[in-house]
């Protein structure tokens, strides 16, 4: 076995300094993340408020028949108009699910993904990177991400919490997937300027 390669003039090299850590201020607040989360959650929980809203006046007209027969003549044709109305809100209860699941989809997956930013986070001016790479991180480890907030949500949410006090301001999804939320215009840190153990020294 050969011995380690030193440098030229005899010194071993000079050990690694600690690697570069950002302060604190560096990453997203915790409300401005409880900002994007709420603008993301709009659109779908409008789609979810007018299906639910739909369905129950379908259902309530056509219960009219046997909840108000004083109305007569005009109960019954509430009430037949009333099936019909029936049929389409759930028609459009089952046709706003999917449309629902394809806009988290979208924001979460292929947005957030790809840019770094979903809806509500371009909105608050911060993107989910990659902490060793400082990019997006891409279509499908965006959506395991979220899917991974449901460790988040386990001992009372404790995990959606966490950016208070944590140094990076990350929830228990990011650490799983290391990633971090900065400013949309934020720099990656710098490389450290040393040679790495083990690196060939000149000579």
């Amino acid at each position: 076995m050969t011995a380690p390669r030193q440098p030229p003039w005899g010194y071993p090299p000079p050990p690694a300094p600690p690697a570069v850590v950002l302060p604190k201020e560096s990453y997203t607040r915790w409300v401005t993340r409880l900002c994007a989360f709420l603008i993301d959650a709009v659109p779908a929980v409008l789609l979810m408020v007018i299906s639910s809203v739909v369905g129950s006046i379908a259902d309530g007209c056509s219960r009219v028949r046997a909840d108000a027969p004083h109305l007569g003549h005009c109960g019954w044709a509430v009430a037949d108009n009333g099936g019909i109305l029936l049929l389409l809100g759930f028609g459009l209860a089952f046709g706003l699910f999917p449309l629902t699941l394809a806009y988290l989809v979208w924001n979460f997956g292929y947005r957030q993904g790809k840019t770094g930013s979903s809806i509500g986070k371009s909105v608050m001016k911060f993107k989910v990177v990659g902490e060793k790479t400082w990019q997006p991180i891409g279509f499908w480890l965006s959506l395991v991400r979220q899917l991974m907030h449901w460790l988040d949500q386990m001992a009372c949410y404790i995990g959606f919490l966490w950016p208070l006090w944590d140094y990076k301001r990350q929830t228990f999804a990011d650490k799983i997937m290391g990633t971090v939320c900065v400013p949309v215009d934020s720099e990656p840190p710098p490389a450290p300027l040393y040679q790495p153990a083990g690196y060939p020294w000149p000579g």
